[in-house]
């Protein structure tokens, strides 16, 4: 195949032999005969080589199967040319999924093989985004050496890996979480100490275990009056987050889509249920069919990480399952998605009232999944009149929600952990009230 520069080389060739031919002229007749003797002696080489090309085999090598977020994958990438044939020259572009980046400063190689050897290319890549991904095969670009011919070839060369969510992220963040006191308890005033834990003193009713009272605090006051020690009962919470994993669940940047987002936010929920007692489930949906994953976080993390935004969820379906996973009260938080002008029924969270669980919905700003940094002003304009039209919609179904009883928050990209975790904290408190 005739790249642009060969097709202006022929047409220059063939101008010079013409001029050549009919002109005698002593300074073209050479430079046509060295232009035609290069067009010959690179179409024979090139056809060497495109034979070659078609028994050349590409094999990649991963250094794992599986990895987390932010982990270094080598790569081990070799071309053989199998003919006797030189091959040459080439560029070698590995066709590398859009949720990796490459440490290399280039992603394409230019190389020369002999005949019946092979060339080993080494090089590193980070996983950016979970999922299940497949690294499809090889593009290897047959050229000469002034461009004249062009000849593409796909080599198939299929490898598989799995990439897990970040966990170093969660453990990082709850060092300083668990410190602040996070524990999502309810409790209940019991007259008996065991299994429970010391919140003070309070007045003698005739009905109490005489052997609660304070004999100290008694004889400290004016008119003696008996005291008793009030304990709590702890109680951990249960916790399920209902993931509507809607078919607009998958926007946003590699590594910072909404369902990114998400996962990162119910493996922290895995560490503190860990860490302060209580179950927690996750509910999603896949190909219209409702599933629930618990278990700790590193179990979590290989449930989650193949989850991908379903067009056939159905939220009504999802938190009606999820408001029989258990009959005590729970916190049942569920990420909500509905950008500009999609509307949000509260019929659908009937389920959840009728159970008495603490419902709260998380509704996630699309617009912060989308930054724009551009220095034409037209195009921040333009991202600056949709980020206020889809904020104004939000807030928007945030008030209908509320009126319908439904408590709920607006949440960006960058703060939904912290929302999450903050209604996390406060659930022992709210599910009493």
């Amino acid at each position: 195949m005739l790249t642009k520069r060969g097709i202006a080389f022929l047409n220059s060739t063939f101008a010079l032999v013409v001029i050549a031919s009919f002109g005698f002229d002593p300074l073209f007749t050479p430079i046509s005969l060295i232009m035609l003797t290069v067009l010959g002696v690179e179409t024979m080489l090139y056809a060497k080589s495109l034979r070659a090309l078609r028994l050349t085999t590409a094999t990649r090598k991963l250094s794992a199967e599986s990895a987390f977020v932010g982990d270094t994958i080598s790569v081990d990438l070799e071309i053989e040319n199998k003919s006797r044939g030189s091959l040459g020259p080439i560029v070698v572009i590995d066709q590398m999924p859009r949720g990796f980046k490459t440490a290399a400063s280039t992603q394409d190689w230019i190389l020369s093989i002999d005949g019946r050897s092979n060339q080993l290319i080494y090089y590193e890549i980070e996983p950016l985004q979970i999922g299940d991904w497949k690294f499809t095969g090889v593009e290897i670009t047959l050229t000469d050496r002034f461009g004249i011919f062009k000849t593409v070839k796909s080599i198939p060369c299929e490898s598989r890996i799995k990439v897990y969510p970040d966990m170093r992220k969660g453990e990082e963040l709850l060092k300083g979480r668990i410190h602040l006191g996070i524990r999502p308890i309810r409790r209940s005033a019991i007259s008996t100490p065991h299994g429970s834990e010391f919140s003070g003193i309070r007045e003698y009713y005739p009905s109490d275990d005489v052997r609660m009272i304070a004999w100290k605090a008694m004889a400290k006051s004016a008119i003696q009056e008996p005291k008793t020690k009030q304990h709590e009962n702890e109680q951990a919470i249960n916790t399920i987050l209902v993931i509507c994993n809607s078919e607009t669940s998958g926007e946003g940047n590699v590594g910072s889509r909404k369902l990114d987002k998400i996962v990162e936010t119910a493996i922290i929920f895995s560490y503190l249920a860990l860490k302060t007692g209580g179950m927690f489930h996750v509910v999603f949906s896949r190909d219209g069919k409702v599933e629930r994953v618990s278990g700790r976080p590193l179990e979590m993390a290989t449930k989650l990480y193949n989850i991908e935004p379903d067009p056939k969820a159905d939220i009504a379906a999802l938190i009606r399952y999820a408001s029989k996973i258990t009959q005590s009260r729970s916190l049942l938080l569920t990420t909500v998605d509905s950008p500009y002008p999609h509307k949000i029924n509260s019929s659908f969270f009937k389920g959840a009232m009728i159970s008495n669980h603490f419902l709260h919905i998380l509704l996630l700003d699309t617009a912060s999944f989308f930054p724009i940094e551009s220095p034409d002003k037209v195009l921040t304009m333009a991202r600056n009149v949709l980020a206020s039209r889809e904020l104004g919609h939000l807030r928007r179904l945030l008030s209908e929600l509320s009126e319908e009883g439904i408590t709920g928050q607006l949440c960006g990209k960058d703060d939904l952990m912290a929302k999450a975790m903050e209604v996390f904290s406060n659930a022992g408190v709210i599910i009493e009230t």
